[in-house]
């Protein structure tokens, strides 16, 4: 028996749920810090689309989860953890200048590359969509973010995608940036749980981490 005696709040399984792009850009950050302070905790992350996660929460499979949408379910809770931006995005053989205002006429138009059904990503422009009352069809659906971006450099559409995501390639230049004034494609990333679970302090200090990113 060991003569000194453990904080058990140091051990353990943390079971985390993560949106793709969450997954992509934030949680390998969020993952490290927490190792840092709690190296003996056994952290368990799965990367799916936001409506698969809710279902897992539900059914108690994971601890937490991290999505790019309000939630559906009425017995789970959401808090806001960090703001986004979808943007539009071409290649840079596409006949549109960097950051073009298009009208929704010449929006429309175009062949639209887009996250699938279910995803965060897609629930948001869907739903801008349905409010400036314009109706599209996509020529590609992926789970993938970076197949996206690489369909759009080979100038095989629009892509509607996280800002976030897209720096390395508007900075070779690969990519170009569009507007569309009427979409409002501003989000909030969430974290989500069940409202009767009683967080462990090891999920509480993981919620604090992603509060206090600044990413």
């Amino acid at each position: 028996m060991d003569k000194q005696l453990r904080n058990w709040d140091s051990f353990g399984i943390l079971r985390i749920g993560s949106s793709i792009t969450i997954g992509s850009q934030f949680m390998p950050y969020f993952v490290k810090e927490f190792s840092s302070l709690h190296p003996y905790v056994d952290i368990r992350v799965s990367v799916e689309p936001s409506n698969l996660l809710e279902e897992r929460l539900l059914r108690n499979e994971i601890d937490l989860a991290f999505v790019e949408t309000p939630i559906h379910a009425s017995s789970l809770v959401a808090v806001p953890f960090s703001d986004d931006e979808l943007t539009i995005i071409c290649s840079k053989d596409a006949p549109f200048k960097n950051n073009q205002v298009l009208s929704l006429e010449e929006f429309k138009q175009q062949k639209f590359l887009l996250r699938e059904p279910g995803s965060g990503t897609r629930e948001v422009f869907d739903q801008a969509c349905k409010f400036a009352k314009v109706a599209v069809t996509p020529t590609w659906e992926s789970t993938s973010n970076t197949a996206l971006i690489n369909a759009t450099i080979k100038n095989l559409g629009i892509a509607i995608i996280s800002k976030r995501l897209i720096h390395e390639a508007l900075s070779r230049g690969d990519i170009k940036q569009l507007i569309v004034k009427e979409l409002q494609l501003k989000r909030s990333f969430f974290i989500i749980q069940h409202k009767d679970k009683i967080l462990a302090t090891l999920q509480k200090n993981f919620i604090e981490i992603c509060k206090s990113s600044h990413l």
